[in-house]
């Protein structure tokens, strides 16, 4: 095989390996970065004495989305409220990490400061973020 054949079969294949690698690699920095965001939240939150259960995230990536779920979700204020929630997912895209859209489909219950039990059954829930 000639030289510049060798070249042309060789220099697609690590060009498309690169950008794989790259891919991949910007897969498990989102992840990170959510995690350790989310967490930092979290731990300001704790600090104001709010209490969470459920709560720690499952991250997952691909190809283009970074996707965060809390299982059934509950958290209690230091004012008294709480609220339980159903499967949150929040994701965003790659390209686009600052606006996050968020989903909640399904009951959510609210216990009020002052004993109140409020119940919302959403069909479909969404929103979105803007960091």
């Amino acid at each position: 095989m000639r030289r510049r054949t060798k070249i042309l079969i060789v220099t697609p294949l690590v060009l498309l390996l690169l950008a794989g690698g790259g891919l991949a690699g910007t897969w498990v920095w989102a992840a990170g970065a959510v995690e350790d965001g989310y967490e930092t939240w979290r731990a300001e939150r704790r600090a104001e004495g709010y209490s969470f259960q459920n709560a720690e995230p499952d991250v997952d990536c691909f190809p283009t989305t970074v996707r965060a779920r809390l299982r059934e979700p509950v958290v209690a204020s230091p004012q008294g409220w709480r609220w339980a929630g159903p499967i949150v997912v929040g994701q965003a895209d790659i390209l686009s990490p600052f606006t996050v859209r968020i989903t909640a489909p399904g009951t959510h219950t609210l216990r009020t400061d002052d004993g109140r039990q409020l119940r919302a059954d959403a069909e479909t829930a969404h929103g979105r973020v803007l960091l």
